[in-house]
């Protein structure tokens, strides 16, 4: 689903970027890439094939930390927070 039109401008990444390391609370090895994307794309996820909508009716837990999950609870990311505060300091808005 894309972002609805604000009329403002919008930004993404200017290339692809790619870092991995063990997750804090699963503690497995994990790489999140970030790849520009078009305007009106909007934030999300992959995982596993499946696309996650970096949004609220998304949140499929908050203990610890912030869980969004596909549609079928099939795929899900964990621990945005922080990835999510700094995109948005940056104002990027686009990204898959």
């Amino acid at each position: 689903m894309a972002a609805p039109p604000s009329g403002a401008t919008q930004t993404t990444v200017g290339k692809s970027v790619s870092v991995s390391g063990v997750g804090l609370h699963s503690g497995v090895t994990a790489t999140l890439q970030i790849f520009p994307e078009v305007a009106g794309a909007g934030r999300y996820f992959v995982v596993d094939g499946q696309r996650i909508e970096a949004s609220a009716r998304r949140v499929a837990d908050t203990r610890l930390c912030t869980v969004l999950a596909d549609e079928q609870a099939s795929a899900k990311v964990m621990t945005i927070e922080h990835l999510m505060s700094a995109l948005e300091g940056y104002d990027t808005v686009a990204f898959p």
